[in-house]
């Protein structure tokens, strides 16, 4: 056990001493005096007090169960010249990702800031005159023509 030389640690101490003049078990006593000082307590796992061998198979036995779940990476051309890395297995399903992003790259318009092709003239056009003569400027009309 690691106990800092700090009010609380060395209060934890006496008060675990006092619960142990009392005669009971050292490990409730201890708990006792946590219960009782409330330190700061930092709990390590069990596994942390195996013995060396011990440790050595747990070890072993996790590095085991997380070597099965990484498959193996393998290198995909792509492209002439480009490659990427995937599962081994996933490779059609890369180049079909690969090939359906290609096509609609090349059906896209072209992002800001790149050139566009030189566009047809497509300035607005002034408006056709669209006002029809009203009965008013018919009228005037008819009276020329009668004059006339």
């Amino acid at each position: 056990m690691f106990i800092r030389s700090t009010e609380a640690g060395l209060a934890l101490l006496e008060t675990w001493r006092a619960e142990c003049r009392r005669g009971d078990d050292e490990r409730l006593a201890f708990l006792r005096a946590l219960h009782i000082v409330k330190p700061r307590f930092c709990a390590l796992p069990r596994s942390w007090l195996a013995e060396e061998a011990q440790r050595a198979q747990q070890d072993a036995r996790t590095d085991k169960s997380v070597r099965g779940t990484f498959k193996r990476l393998v290198r995909v051309e792509i492209a002439p010249g480009r490659f990427v890395k995937c599962h081994a297995g996933d490779e059609e399903k890369v180049e079909e990702r690969f090939a359906r992003l290609q096509r609609g790259r090349n059906q896209q318009e072209p992002a800001k800031g790149k050139r566009r092709k030189p566009a047809q003239d497509k300035r607005r056009q002034p408006a056709k005159d669209k006002t029809k003569p009203g009965p008013v400027e018919d009228k005037g009309k008819e009276k020329e023509d009668a004059d006339g």
